[in-house]
């Protein structure tokens, strides 16, 4: 009577592991697999991270600090042969706003453009601005007009990949809408006269231009004149 035994002689075992990412926040829990080829079943598998060992196929860690951390596994069959790869994780500091802006002192109406930036954390970025705590728009910039005077506060919020966010703030000063003025005269032919403009809202400095019947006479803040002539004459600040 024959007999016959089939033996199976497996490869050596190779192990492969993954991330769920290489690229995280800290205070994120990070997903890590590791599967096996070859060898023969069941298998062990041991990780190390940092100066954590852990146990099974699938592991979740958290970093509590940022750094390039070296995570490694290693995977044994039945036969007690092992596999061992690693697997680099980044792990970023927490993201932080910032803001740019066209100007901080402006009259009311007048655009401001805001450019918001965000450093560490983990791309791509989301961008959300808020004026008095109403959305006013979405994206790396805003442009806004503020429709009073006062100080006003912009503020930008930045959400990462991991929906870690961060805030930055911008105070915008707004004066009233420039006005001008100055007292109409009726004087005699040949008198000497001074105007003085009055100013009030908008944003120094001033400039002044003061014309007479189309024509710029002067550029200071009071116009003196005499006229040789009768007639209206308009005057113009």
């Amino acid at each position: 009577v024959d007999a016959y035994l089939n033996i199976t002689v497996s490869q050596d075992p190779a192990i492969a592991a993954t991330a769920g990412a290489q690229y995280i926040d800290t205070g994120i829990a990070d997903y890590l697999n590791a599967s096996m080829t070859n060898g023969i079943a069941p298998f062990n598998y041991t990780w190390t991270v940092q100066n954590a060992t852990l146990y099974g196929p699938d592991i979740t860690y958290t970093f509590s600090s940022a750094g390039t951390y070296l995570v490694t596994v290693t995977g044994k069959d039945s036969f007690g042969f092992t596999s061992t790869t690693s697997i680099y994780i980044y792990v970023q500091s927490p993201v932080q706003a910032s803001i740019s802006t066209s100007a901080t002192s402006v009259d009311v109406g007048q655009s401001v453009n805001f450019v918001g930036s965000g450093a560490n954390g983990v791309q791509p970025y989301n961008y959300s601005w808020y004026s008095g705590g109403v959305l006013i728009s979405y994206g790396l910039s805003a442009s806004y007009s503020f429709s009073s005077s006062g100080t006003h506060e912009v503020e930008l919020i930045i959400k990462d990949r991991f929906r870690q966010e961060s805030a930055a703030y911008s105070n915008s000063t707004v004066s009233p809408v420039l006005s001008v003025s100055f007292s109409s005269h009726n004087i005699g032919l040949g008198e000497a006269e001074t105007l003085q403009g009055n100013l009030s809202g908008g944003s120094g400095p001033y400039h002044y231009l003061w014309a007479v019947n189309g024509l710029g006479y002067s550029s200071s803040s009071a116009y003196s004149f005499q006229f040789f002539t009768t007639g209206t004459y308009s005057v113009l600040l």
